[in-house]
């Protein structure tokens, strides 16, 4: 079975989140693992306002993917598109999104290789526009296909996740070594010729809830953004 460590490096409004994404980055290097890190592009202009050029240098040694240009921000890619024809939300998704990957072409030096939806917020012009960029996958896909299969759609190879690590901490888990009991459950379904995405938001490290609300829906919900006030030590 092929593992694909994956992180949704979103959180753009809280500082400590650096702390959060260096200490990934970090743990996997002395490993000699290689993580999937899906940046959203916003995150990198703070850590350049911020002066975490250390925060980057560390992302730069990994696979450093693209997380939209604002992630939630208005007008997200599911509301804006609303009523558009296939074509003119492509052109959307085009001229919204191309600012975020100039971004990370002058940050990294090199093109994303997938393409990671903000929340809940996706659209097929949203995945026809990534694909004609020269993007190669989308993650976290809605759709859910056999275990550990991927498939194409829209122009791209699709995958989806199969657990998120901060599950097994953020309310407090109550069963001892329930992550190891579900990796091995997950990993016998999907089999030995299939590939397993194991997922998690660094700045959950640093923070008591996600920086956004993102995932309640397609919608301009900001009411979140700042959630994460209420902050915990980086262990």
């Amino acid at each position: 079975m092929d593992l694909i460590l994956s992180f949704d490096s979103e959180d753009f409004v809280t500082p400590e989140a650096a702390d959060a994404e260096i200490w990934w980055a970090e743990e996997l290097r002395r490993r000699n693992l290689r993580g999937c890190f899906q940046i959203v592009a916003e995150m990198l202009r703070s850590l350049k306002r911020w002066g975490r050029q250390d925060v980057i240098d560390a992302l730069s040694r990994h696979e450093a993917d693209y997380h939209s240009n604002y992630h939630s921000i208005p007008p997200t890619h599911a509301h804006a598109l609303e009523g558009m024809t296939l074509a003119e939300g492509v052109d959307w998704v085009l001229r919204r999104e191309a600012g975020g990957l100039a971004t990370h072409l002058e940050t990294f030096g090199r093109m994303p290789v997938s393409y990671c939806q903000p929340g809940s917020s996706w659209t097929p012009a949203t995945l026809l526009a990534m694909a004609a960029l020269g993007l190669k996958a989308f993650c976290g896909s809605p759709f859910r296909s056999l275990p550990g299969r991927l498939f194409w759609y829209c122009g791209m190879l699709v995958s989806q996740y199969d657990l998120r690590i901060e599950k097994y901490f953020e309310a407090g888990d109550p069963r001892p070594g329930s992550f190891e009991t579900d990796f091995e459950k997950r990993a016998q379904e999907i089999g030995e010729d299939g590939l397993m995405v194991v997922f998690t938001h660094p700045t959950r490290l640093v923070t008591s809830a996600a920086s956004d609300s993102a995932a309640q829906g397609p919608g301009p919900r900001m009411s979140g953004l700042v959630a994460g006030a209420q902050r915990h030590p980086l262990h």
